[in-house]
């Protein structure tokens, strides 16, 4: 599995060199961050306290199987992740002010990054409000560095759950059903051999959404905002294909078997925007939440290895 994932990597690495318009020194940055990640992952094992998981029947409801903050990310060695990522941003010219800025933090000890990840895991946006007044130039360095230095842990977690509770049916609640946070990107499923001895084709248009923190990718249904929950076609932007009907949030990206790229979907507004049937389970805080693609730093590095 991993071996397929860094393949498709480079193949999208050698892709994009060749792109004018791609900034290099972006590219040189997601291809570092993906290095030390795949040397963190070589020797990861992560399992996770069954004790901690919730009940079937609660599942069913609505709750995921692990909250966030219950996630076993190993702080000593995220810390080292995150000096890695912050040594490698200081090599880039763009960053290196910026990534100097958070040195001097650590320095002073004005920042500790086993807090920074506990408020990362706890949806607390106030630190990384904080920074954002800082550094306006990057406000999403520091959240980005704080996820990615977690997200082997998270991944593994993710999908050692997955693997322990399978879901075999349509996940109805729009977030993740292993962790509870919003999806950041989805894709139509292609066509695959039916289980009938392969003499029926599955012309796949299955919608699968992959999380946002843990990384699970799950089937969602095909005709459903996955933030409001609307599931009246009237109210949906451009058609059945999205799955976004309102303004429920400023975008949301949906990748395309036939283009293979990542599209930018601004949903338009409706009068019913925003207010779900369904009343938010008590282990969101949306509150607290923070933004999908821009606080998660979900951005480069995510889109780069789930377009695939």
């Amino acid at each position: 599995m991993e071996a397929s994932k860094n393949d498709r990597l480079v193949k999208k690495f050698a892709a994009l060199e060749d792109k004018t318009w791609f900034p290099q020194e972006l590219l040189e940055l997601v291809k570092d961050v993906c290095r030390l990640q795949s040397e963190v992952r070589a020797s990861l094992a992560v399992s996770v306290d069954p004790a901690l998981v919730c009940g079937d029947m609660e599942h069913r409801q609505g709750a995921p199987l692990l909250a966030r903050e219950q996630f076993p990310v190993d702080a000593e060695g995220a810390e080292k992740l995150f000096r890695a990522i912050l040594e490698v941003a200081e090599s880039l010219p763009q960053l290196r002010t910026t990534a100097q800025l958070v040195r001097d933090k650590l320095i002073r000890g004005d920042i500790r990054p086993e807090e920074l990840f506990r408020a990362y895991m706890l949806e607390n946006a106030e630190p990384f409000e904080a920074w954002a007044k800082e550094a306006p130039d990057a406000p999403n360095l520091l959240p980005f560095r704080v996820y990615n230095s977690m997200e082997p842990w998270l991944e593994a977690a993710g999908e050692a759950l997955s693997s322990a509770y399978p879901q075999n049916d349509v996940w109805q609640h729009g977030h993740c059903p292993v962790c509870g946070s919003p999806a950041f990107i989805g894709h139509l499923s292609g066509p695959e051999p039916s289980r009938n001895e392969g003499r029926d084709i599955n012309k796949g248009g299955k919608r699968m959404h992959t999380c946002s923190y843990c990384r699970t990718t799950f089937r969602a249904k095909r005709i459903q905002c996955p933030f409001c929950l609307e599931e009246e076609t009237g109210l949906f932007h451009d058609g059945k294909r999205t799955g976004v009907p309102g303004s429920c949030l400023p975008l949301v990206q949906e990748l395309y078997q036939d283009s293979r790229l990542p599209r930018i979907l601004r949903p338009r507004e409706h009068p019913r925007a925003g207010r779900s049937r369904i009343p938010p389970p008590r282990h969101r805080r949306p509150e607290r939440r923070l933004p999908p693609g821009r606080a998660f730093g979900v951005g480069a590095i995510s889109t780069l290895r789930f377009a695939s």
